[in-house]
C-alpha cells in the first residue's frame, strides 16, 4: 500500500469518526485525493471500505507533520471538531511517535488551519528546524 493511499484512508476514517460524513469533509478528501493522484475509482473503494490493513505512515518528521496537518484540515472542514475526531487525532500522533502533550500540537495546528495558513506557513512558524 502506498503512503498516499494510507493518507486518504486515514482522512476517510477520520471523517467517519463521528458516524457522519459531512459534505465539506468529502470535498476536502476529493481535493486531497486528486492532489495525491488517487483516481476516482480507487477513492470510491476507499470511501466504501476505509479499513486499513498494514498502513504506511510517514517516517520523516516533516511528512509526519504534513500528515497531521491534513487530518486537522479535515477535522475543521465542517468548522466543528468533535470529541471522536480529537481521539483519532491523538491516536495518529501516538502512532507517529509523538510523545507528551498532544494538546499543544493540536492547538497550534487548529489555529493555523483556522487562520487559513498553508502547511508550509505552519511548519515555518512552529517547526522551522524541519525542511520541506
Amino acid at each position: 500500500m502506498s503512503i498516499n493511499k494510507s493518507r486518504i484512508i486515514s482522512l476517510v476514517a477520520t471523517a467517519y469518526a463521528d458516524g457522519f460524513f459531512d459534505i465539506e469533509e468529502l470535498d476536502y478528501i476529493n481535493k486531497k485525493a486528486e492532489k495525491l493522484e488517487i483516481d476516482k475509482g480507487e477513492l470510491l473503494k476507499i470511501i466504501q471500505n476505509p479499513h486499513i490493513n498494514n498502513p504506511v505512515y510517514p517516517t520523516l518528521e516533516i511528512e509526519k507533520l504534513e500528515f497531521m496537518y491534513d487530518i486537522m484540515e479535515l477535522m475543521l472542514a465542517d468548522t466543528v471538531i468533535k470529541d471522536s475526531e480529537t481521539i483519532i487525532f491523538n491516536s495518529y500522533l501516538q502512532k507517529l511517535g509523538y510523545e507528551g502533550n498532544h494538546d499543544e500540537i493540536r492547538r497550534k495546528m487548529k489555529l493555523s488551519v483556522e487562520d487559513k495558513k498553508s502547511f508550509v506557513d505552519f511548519q515555518e512558524k512552529y517547526f522551522p528546524k524541519y525542511e520541506n
